[in-house]
């Protein structure tokens, strides 16, 4: 055969497929540098708006701060519960005071209700079947207008996800919380600057990053044919580690965040249930009367 046939011939298909196991790889520096990533823009956010000394900084960081928050409290805190933050399996529980402690929660509690999640995912034991149930998602005619838009700016979600924080902590998650939290208040009071945690950390944990969490559950399998839905947002999946990749994470819980979207391509792929913005996510969870799917029917209107 010739040099110019043997070029033009396509080259042998690979024998080999793509396994989840091949994606199993974790990261002490990858999980360090978003630890570090998020500190740094909650810090340099807050200092300018400290040095603009108005108002409207005051503001902006606190929707900024809050939107790093979810980086943080939803999809940091998710990876350590896996114990796939770091490769170093303890490191996950000892660094908790940097993305569980200042969300009011321990990791062991956070990671006893996540897990529960896994396993009794679409019953009634399942915390996310209890939003869906609390915001009125799963009556016969759900005001699915009210649920998504109404209680996060009436201060509604934020109340439950206070009730909910205080629920899954146990008696003596309360003293370490507490623990932290004095000593947290105290250095700012020492430095003359009391109010800052309450401005740049509380106050944005409730306006903005209860919501988005709230948002993010309902996301990830209300009205869902296959159980989860993939948001495949290029910016989002950016600023949240990745926690758009739901279905991947599903079916094999072991894969790190960072592998997560090389994972969905190789063994995902396509599904009916992925949108790639929050527009298609409301088009999906507000859409017409459709029949409920049998494998899932806790995540559509009039499931019973």
């Amino acid at each position: 055969m010739s040099k110019t046939a043997q070029e033009q011939m396509p080259p042998p298909a690979s024998t080999t497929l793509a396994r989840p196991g091949d994606f199993v790889v974790r990261s002490n520096l990858r999980g360090g540098l978003a630890v570090l990533r998020d500190w740094s823009l909650v810090s340099a956010i807050a200092g300018l708006a400290i040095l603009a000394d108005s108002w409207w900084a005051s503001v902006a960081a606190l929707l900024l701060i809050g939107r790093v928050q979810f980086a943080i409290g939803e999809s940091l805190l998710h990876e350590a519960s896996h114990h796939s933050l770091f490769r170093t399996r303890a490191w996950n529980d000892r660094l908790q005071p940097l993305y569980a402690w200042p969300f009011f929660v321990t990791l062991g509690a956070w990671r006893h209700e996540h897990l529960l999640h896994h396993r009794v995912l679409g019953t009634d034991h399942d915390h996310v079947v209890k939003t869906y149930l609390e915001a009125g998602l799963l009556d016969a005619t759900p005001r699915t207008r009210w649920a998504w838009f109404g209680r996060p700016l009436v201060g509604a979600v934020a109340v439950s996800y206070v009730r909910s924080i205080v629920a899954m902590n146990r008696r003596r998650d309360g003293w370490v919380l507490a623990a932290f939290w004095a000593a947290v208040v105290g250095v700012f009071t020492w430095a003359g600057h009391p109010t800052w945690p309450l401005l740049y950390w509380v106050a944005p944990q409730l306006i903005v990053f209860a919501p988005m969490l709230y948002w993010s559950e309902i996301a990830d399998h209300y009205r869902t044919r296959g159980g989860h839905r993939t948001r495949t947002g290029t910016l989002s999946n950016w600023l949240d580690h990745h926690n758009g990749f739901h279905e991947v994470h599903h079916r094999w819980m072991s894969i790190p965040f960072h592998q997560l979207a090389a994972a969905h391509d190789a063994l995902v792929g396509t599904s009916e249930d992925q949108a790639s913005s929050a527009w298609q996510v409301w088009r999906q969870i507000s859409r017409a009367e459709e029949t409920p799917p049998e494998a899932w029917p806790r995540f559509w209107p009039r499931a019973r």
